[in-house]
């Protein structure tokens, strides 16, 4: 219950300095656990103590910020604080019955008409993906006639005036607001919806050793322990607010190398085999067959796992299932993903990388690239956008290889492709000179080709070239990593700010994820 929750901060906010810490802890926490509480880009909610989602639109029900003025929901807001609303699709006009007073609105446009009067609104309303948004203030104040409390993004309606304090604050943005965690070493880095960041550290739950951050499921971490003086290794599932959910440890002659998770399974390498461990149960361990997994290279459906491996006659992609390893492909030929019943690889042929796929058999091979040279690609809904070092741009196809065309012409090479939300494509690109090496984030409309370069940065070397990584959207900003730092920068380019450094060198990757969306 957020009950509680909020109690509890408020009595740590007595602890501090409260002017009336009885008022505090007996009367706001009440408050709230009879409000409605939402946050400015998730669709999570909190009502009457309950929390939940937005209707059954997901993300399209959010909460949003559009010119500086936030729209929130029409009918989910208006429906849960007992006003009956009915829409004219010929007219395209909206009525809200809200106690004794009728208030009536037409789609676009901003007057408001209340009973007798007829308010200007700030904002008109709109319609995105069939859920109509209001102005905030609006719907809450002038036609609901509820209190409003509004900061940060968060969004608290209620009967009776309310006041909030900063810790009280954080715990509802702990749970609501949108965010991405970023995580290195013993660190972890949030960057909210709004822009804000905070920083955070599990160190002190993990003993002495090298940590990593291996890989992201869903909204965990795995972290790896190689202690080789006490003869062991530890894998620790973390949640995104930074608590330790499982620990698993293994003896240093099992070579337990950990290397990806999915769906609540862990994979492994381990002395020339591949190990699968189910649901976090150290001792629910099968060795799947021969065989070495390397982490961007493995598609994992049903059981079967496809990869990429090494033997004496090169690099091909292999099928393992049932314990038998078959091989698939010719050599030089590198697993890119897999999508449905098809796998995407690229093959080095005529000195340029050809982007190919098969069917999950093996058979049906189809060269899909024709002369262009693969860089990078990366599979976006039912489209392929890639990389074309022939031509210096960014290009799409079909899943099938159909219906290729251009996208963007690159003023430098291209390295990397990233999606974001609302159909956003991000790409960066670099320029190696003997001095002065540089690389770029790029926002790309895949519709328009329009672009806007939202960072740029020194390209330097250390074990390996420094690059731009793990770009994420979150409301409207973009957040990336460089080497162990995390950066923040909004849409339109503006408001660009450093977040936070992670643990360990620049040379160590770190990993994010999306929460609370």
């Amino acid at each position: 219950m957020i009950k509680k929750l909020l109690l509890t901060a408020a009595l740590l906010t007595s602890s501090v300095g409260s002017p009336h810490p009885a008022a505090a802890a007996e009367t706001l926490a009440p408050q709230l656990d009879e409000a409605i509480i939402l946050s400015v880009g998730s669709s999570k909610v909190y009502v009457n103590g309950t929390l939940g989602r937005i209707g059954d639109s997901g993300q399209d029900a959010a909460p949003f910020v559009d010119q500086g003025t936030t729209l929130v929901p029409l009918r989910f807001v208006s429906e849960k604080l007992g006003a009956k609303l009915t829409w004219a699709p010929q007219t395209r006009e909206i009525k809200l019955q809200a106690g004794t007073d009728t208030a009536t609105m037409r789609v676009g446009e901003r007057a408001l008409r209340i009973n007798d009067r007829t308010i200007t609104m700030n904002a008109p309303s709109q319609t995105r993906n069939g859920v109509t948004f209001l102005p905030l203030r609006h719907v809450v104040e002038d036609v609901l006639r509820q209190q409003l409390y509004y900061k940060s993004g968060i969004i608290v309606i209620s009967q009776e005036p309310i006041m909030i304090s900063e810790n009280e604050l954080a715990e509802l943005a702990n749970v609501l607001k949108p965010r991405v965690v970023f995580s290195g070493g013993e660190d972890l880095i949030y960057v909210y919806g709004d822009g804000t960041s905070a920083q955070r550290s599990f160190g002190g739950s993990i003993g002495p050793g090298l940590h990593h951050a291996a890989d992201g499921d869903g909204e965990h971490f795995y972290v790896s322990e190689n202690n080789f003086s006490a003869n062991y290794e530890r894998i620790y599932k973390v949640t995104a607010d930074g608590e330790i959910a499982k620990k698993l440890q293994f003896d240093s002659e099992a070579q337990m190398e950990f290397i990806l998770a999915q769906d609540g399974d862990q994979y492994y390498n381990a002395k020339g085999s591949i190990v699968r461990i189910k649901g976090d149960d150290g001792a629910n361990r099968k060795v799947l067959g021969k065989g070495r997994l390397h982490e961007e290279a493995v598609y994992i459906r049903g059981g079967v796992v496809w990869f990429t491996d090494y033997d004496d006659e090169g690099y091909a992609i292999y099928k393992l299932q049932d314990g038998k390893k078959t091989k698939l492909s010719g050599n030089d030929a590198f697993l890119k993903f897999g999508a449905g019943n098809w796998l995407y690889y690229t093959h080095y042929e005529n000195n340029r990388q050809a982007l190919y796929r098969m069917s999950v058999d093996g058979t049906q091979r189809t060269k899909l690239s024709r002369e262009a040279d693969v860089a990078h690609a990366i599979p976006v809904q039912d489209e392929i956008y890639f990389i074309d070092g022939t031509t210096q741009s960014l290009r799409k196809m079909s899943l099938d290889g159909y219906r290729q065309q251009g996208v963007l012409k690159l003023a430098s090479p291209g390295i990397g492709i990233f999606a974001g939300d609302n159909g956003r494509i991000f790409v960066t690109t670099e320029n190696q000179q003997p001095i002065g090496s540089s690389q770029s984030l790029i926002q790309v409309d895949p519709v328009t080709g329009a672009k806007r370069q939202l960072a740029s940065a020194a390209l330097d070397f250390d074990y390996g070239w420094v690059r731009i990584a793990n770009v994420k959207t979150v409301g409207e900003y973009v957040s990336y990593s460089i080497g162990n730092e995390v950066f923040v920068v909004k849409h339109d380019g503006s408001t660009r700010h450093k977040a936070g450094t992670l643990a360990g060198g620049s040379s160590r990757k770190p990993m994010s994820v999306r929460v609370n969306f």
